[in-house]
């Protein structure tokens, strides 16, 4: 083997051993010649410690949440299918008290700041836990909810029954008991018996039966690219430490050298005492003369040539695309992108990721919180988002044709008029199974004057 080589595995040896030595790895091995591989070990708590130090993956949970907390919360009638306006909720009891809900959920978090904290728990874990405090008066809904708070997922332990989940129609005929603890600041809080009703259980998908009622954390199949990221980061610093030189001395035995033999001890303790001051930190000599007569190999490598950078921008990438997030939301910049192009992906992922996350979410929140036992639901919007307008304009136009259409089809006696209603998102009136030659006079300027009223809305 050349001495460059020999050089090279030592190195390579010596990053690995000390990285392995401060923990957090996964006995699981790869090799890879004589260089093993470890992985992080992110079935346990380590997946907090990465969500809150690793970078990327800070980066890509930051994306994420700081897009949900995006969402301002509407009000819409069931009957109607219509938003209810920002004053007319304000005056309902009741929609004001579910909008304050998710406005100002507990004494500390902003409704922004819990969306946050949701999003962070619910994509590190894989699930989540938002347990309300109510007065405990009459039927668990909304209106006795005083404050609604995320738990620590770390803390929340679940006991089954031993009944079948395939006979299990309530949650309290599959689990038996939750139990909570959290430990902030030295103060140590223990549920030993958390009421079901009192709490929400959100839950990824999960193909593990051992993980059951529990979803799994996307961060378990991130663990290569994790890794990766944080070896690369830890022989950055290394290099940076060591200014990125490493060199190998060995007797001179070319042509007129008058040493022949092997180093001596003291020769060779001699060279090390030398370069142990020898680098280009602060206070260390740049430059190493000897007196003894040695051949000096660099084995140094640019930081360019170990790519180190590149993996980090590639695994990035591949922890982002996991979550749903293109890698221009993530400020990674693509040969050929454009402002276009970026707006676009910008779009794409409200539209496929981020709505499609909070809907679903806060599906699970109308369910707990009864708002449509009373008529009426609570739904996050993202319509006033400067690049979502351009959608919302364009469905109002085709809204717009579409009455127009359905009018001149009506005009024609050729559908009746809640056929008309349906079409323009309308709910049908009880004697709207007519033609317009079966309308009386009042009846049709009625219908004009909604057609109306529906393109000025649209057109505004």
């Amino acid at each position: 083997m050349k001495l460059k080589d020999i050089a090279l595995k030592y190195i390579a040896d010596k990053v690995i051993k000390s990285t392995q030595s401060s923990g957090g790895y996964n006995p699981r091995i790869a090799s890879y010649g004589s260089v093993n591989a470890s992985w992080l070990d992110l079935t346990t708590n380590e997946r907090v410690l990465q969500a809150e130090s690793n970078p990327a993956l800070r980066a890509v949970l930051d994306v994420l949440a700081d897009a949900e907390a995006d969402a301002i919360f509407k009000i819409i009638d069931l009957k109607t299918g219509e938003y209810v306006s920002d004053e007319d909720a304000e005056k309902n009891p009741n929609y004001k008290k579910a909008l304050d809900l998710y406005r100002k959920p507990n004494s500390i978090e902003s409704g922004k700041n819990f969306i946050r904290q949701n999003s962070k728990m619910f994509n590190v874990w894989g699930y989540a836990f938002v347990m309300s405090l109510s007065n405990g008066f009459g039927k668990f809904n909304y209106k006795n909810v005083e404050t609604l708070n995320v738990l620590f997922s770390e803390g929340v332990k679940i006991t089954l029954n031993n009944n079948s989940r395939l006979s299990a129609t309530e949650k309290g005929e599959l689990i038996k008991n939750i139990e909570y603890s959290e430990t902030i600041r030295s103060r140590t809080t223990t549920l030993k018996d958390v009421d079901l009703k009192d709490l929400l259980i959100l839950s990824n998908a999960s193909i593990l039966q051992r993980a059951y009622p529990l979803g799994t954390s996307k961060l378990t199949a991130l663990t290569e690219p994790l890794t990766n990221i944080k070896l690369a980061y830890e022989t950055i610093n290394k290099i940076l430490q060591s200014r990125g030189i490493e060199i190998v001395i060995s007797p001179e035995t070319g042509a007129g050298s008058e040493l022949q033999a092997k180093l001596q001890k003291t020769d060779r303790e001699s060279l090390q005492k030398n370069l142990s001051v020898y680098g280009r930190l602060k206070d260390q000599i740049n430059t190493f003369i000897s007196d003894t007569p040695v051949k000096v190999t660099k084995i140094s490598q640019k930081m360019a040539d170990l790519m180190l950078y590149p993996i980090i921008m590639n695994d990035l990438i591949v922890i982002g695309n996991a979550y749903g997030i293109p890698p221009s939301m993530l400020r990674i910049s693509e040969s050929g992108a454009t402002f276009n192009n970026q707006e676009t992906d910008e779009k794409r992922f409200y539209q496929d990721t981020v709505i499609t996350n909070m809907n679903e979410r806060y599906q699970s929140y109308s369910n707990w919180l009864g708002f449509r036992e009373d008529g009426f639901d609570v739904v996050p919007t993202f319509d006033h988002l400067p690049f979502l307008q351009a959608d919302k304009k364009l469905e109002a136009e085709v809204n717009s044709k579409k009455i127009d259409s359905m009018l001149k089809l009506f005009m024609k006696n050729l559908i009746t008029q809640n056929q008309v209603l349906n079409a323009v998102g309308m709910p049908e009136i009880s004697n709207g199974n007519r033609f317009m030659y079966q309308l009386g006079e009042k009846e049709l300027v009625g219908l004009v004057n909604v057609s109306n009223n529906l393109n000025t809305e649209n057109n505004e």
